[in-house]
């Protein structure tokens, strides 16, 4: 795929970089119901190089470690039984995150088959020049053949 270098945004300490106060209340109250504590992972600090997926960089920079693979996270899914996937951007950054997920995965259907991807919760970038909707549509089609559940927030949970 082309790499693209974004224009700035959702920049720390603005709305855009902010979870809204939905999530941020469901989130609180989970913790304090499950007694755990939250993990929030931020994703782009090597300056050097792009990230699209919040698991590594497109590009490694090796003279940072901190763009290389995850792994910590990407190991610490396994513990659970359903891992949703949402956010933005459908088209890039959480299709890319999704596809981190699966190729570290890859040997693993079992662990597959509990991904879901939430559809209503996430939206493709679209310019004035390109609607990303297709190709996007078409990659997720290739991830609910691997077992990737295809659902919306308001489907019931078996």
């Amino acid at each position: 795929k082309e790499l693209m270098i974004w224009p700035y945004h959702t920049m720390e300490g603005t709305q855009g970089h902010m979870l809204c106060a939905p999530i941020s209340e469901a989130i609180a109250w989970h913790s304090a119901a499950r007694q755990t504590q939250p993990t929030f992972i931020a994703k782009g600090r090597t300056v050097r190089t792009e990230f699209y997926g919040i698991f590594g960089a497109e590009v490694l920079d090796p003279d940072d470690e901190s763009s290389y693979l995850n792994l910590p996270v990407l190991n610490a899914i396994q513990e659970h039984k359903r891992i949703y996937i949402a956010g933005e951007a459908k088209s890039h950054c959480v299709l890319e995150s999704a596809k981190q997920i699966l190729d570290h995965f890859q040997y693993r259907p079992d662990l597959i088959e509990r991904l879901y991807f939430l559809q209503d919760c996430t939206s493709c970038v679209r310019t004035k020049d390109h609607d990303f909707g297709l190709e996007t549509e078409t990659e997720l089609a290739k991830m609910a053949e691997k077992g990737v559940k295809m659902v919306n927030s308001t489907d019931r949970i078996p």
